[in-house]
């Protein structure tokens, strides 16, 4: 259900519709779950003011994993990802 995923994470309400729309129209699993993946670290970075350590202790990973995966995904401080949607 698009609204409890927008609660969940914390989107507006159109927003989360795209993104959910942009997700669902990709045609391999890796291509969703990377744009679901930089979507989610992206918006919980901002709620911890890009703490890492801090995140990594609220979504419950270990901070050299989550710091892998961002490094992985391209984000960081210094280049946190475009906040348009992938074409």
């Amino acid at each position: 259900d698009i609204e409890e995923v927008r609660e969940n994470l914390g989107f507006q309400k159109s927003k989360a519709s795209d993104i959910i729309n942009t997700i669902l129209n990709q045609k391999s699993y890796s291509s969703a779950r990377e744009i679901f993946e930089r979507y989610y670290f992206s918006e919980k970075l901002k709620s911890t003011n890009w703490n890492i350590s801090k995140l990594a202790e609220e979504i419950g990973i270990h901070q050299p994993n989550l710091s892998r995966k961002l490094k992985t995904l391209g984000i960081s401080n210094h280049n946190p990802p475009n906040e348009a949607l992938p074409d």
